[in-house]
């Protein structure tokens, strides 16, 4: 009788948005599923909740909605558990059952039941609320998590939780060690997850290292890292979770990991990469599948999903003409580009040991804007290199405009901007 215990306190507290975000099939009872039905057609047709009953259900209790949601999701678990002990499966249908229980399984861990619809009369508290964060943001140059680069914060805004912010290049050419040298800094003030879809974590481990500490003993093949580093371990004090790609099939199975491991932050190094157990008619189908999947994750849980993506072939011609990859030149799908906040190319640079953000998509703000960033293997620096080269001057006094201290003003003057 959950389930109609449920639906009289929401009726009672008037909770319309909770409702509509319950699974339909936990309703599990006919008397419940009947109560549903009448409740949703009636929220349907006059735009709001009915009456409750002039009378509580049997056995109802007055607890918060969350306990009777909770008690209605292991009541499915159960469910789910005994149907997976009794299920006979055959040679041919062992895919499809487990996809079933992955399913099942991880939307039953990871659904979150947080107020997700704004009623009219809850627009003025929330419209406070948003300025309120704004006006804090403002001062510190961000709306979200700092990316670990000054100029890239102070265009982008960061990263953006319950958005996607991707970087993108060719092989090898940094998406990897940007992302580490990002993360690592942010590990040291928010819990961050890095999941590897390219390289094993141990290859992971000894480039984070080498950042951390400075030491290119740790990605050197002939040099052997001192002994006297060992007792420098103890310093890495970083709230991050590293993760091996291999075991990750499709965006299911990341609702599971933040769900678990509870980060404000995603890294998905090489989010082309995932394998979603479904037929498509082109990689440009699938690609585009990816990447709105995992908008809908970042949306779903909240965190800032901050993934890595390839440029295509075509983009080594554009990048070597100008130095400007377009958005069609991300490989398989122009959908990255357009589920974003912000997509940032990986470009080389003239001289060897730098490298350009530049600057292909941008929500937040002003777009086509470069930013040198060192690409130093011997002294694993890979920081900014506090230069920014902006190509439409329309862009200036909006970039400084967006910062409360112009403390980059002379800088960009030396850059030629009037």
């Amino acid at each position: 009788m959950v389930g109609l215990h449920l639906l009289y306190k929401i009726l009672k507290e008037r909770k319309a948005d909770m409702l509509i975000k319950i699974p339909r099939k936990w309703f599990i009872l006919p008397e419940e599923k009947k109560e549903y039905k009448r409740v949703v057609s009636f929220l349907k047709k006059y735009g709001e909740l009915p009456k409750p009953p002039d009378t509580c259900p049997v056995g109802y209790e007055d607890q918060p909605v969350s306990y009777y949601i909770d008690e209605m999701r292991k009541r499915y678990a159960k469910r789910v558990i005994a149907k997976i002990k009794t299920a006979e499966v055959s040679d041919e249908t062992v895919d499809k059952f487990l996809n079933y229980v992955n399913k099942e399984v991880s939307s039953l861990i990871t659904e979150s039941y947080g107020e997700y619809v704004i009623l009219p009369k809850e627009l003025p508290e929330v419209a406070q609320k948003v300025t309120d964060i704004m006006r804090k943001n403002k001062v510190a140059g961000l709306f979200g998590y700092p990316t670990g680069y000054s100029l890239l914060d102070l265009n982008t805004g960061g990263y953006i939780p319950g958005d996607v912010f991707v970087f993108v290049a060719r092989t090898k050419a940094g998406k990897t060690m940007y992302s580490l040298n990002s993360v690592r800094k942010l590990a040291k003030e928010v819990p961050c997850m890095f999941i590897s879809m390219e390289m094993p974590i141990d290859s992971i481990m000894r480039r984070l290292l080498a950042l951390e500490f400075k030491i290119s003993n740790f990605v050197s093949q002939v040099r052997i890292v001192s002994s006297f580093v060992d007792k420098d371990f103890e310093k890495l004090k970083l709230n991050l979770t590293l993760v091996n790609g291999a075991y990750i099939r499709d965006v299911s199975d990341l609702y599971s990991l933040i769900s678990f491991y509870n980060p404000k932050a995603v890294f998905l190094d090489g989010a082309y990469l995932l394998n979603p157990d479904k037929s498509y008619r082109s990689e440009w189908e699938k690609a585009k599948n990816i990447i709105e999947e995992l908008r809908k994750l970042a949306l779903k849980t909240g965190v800032a999903l901050v993934c890595t993506w390839q440029l295509s072939r075509q983009a080594v011609k554009k990048i070597a003409q100008t130095g400007e990859p377009e958005p069609e030149h991300i490989s398989f799908t122009d959908a990255v580009a357009q589920s974003a906040t912000a997509v940032i190319g990986i470009v080389p640079d003239s001289e060897p040991k730098y490298k350009n953000f530049f600057v292909m998509c941008n929500r937040e703000g002003k777009e086509r804007i470069k930013i040198k960033v060192h690409w130093d293997w011997e002294t694993m620096n890979f920081e900014e290199a506090d230069v920014v080269e902006i190509a439409d001057t329309s862009n200036l006094e909006d970039l400084l405009d967006r910062h409360p201290f112009g403390e980059y003003l002379d800088l960009l003057m030396e850059n030629g901007e009037e």
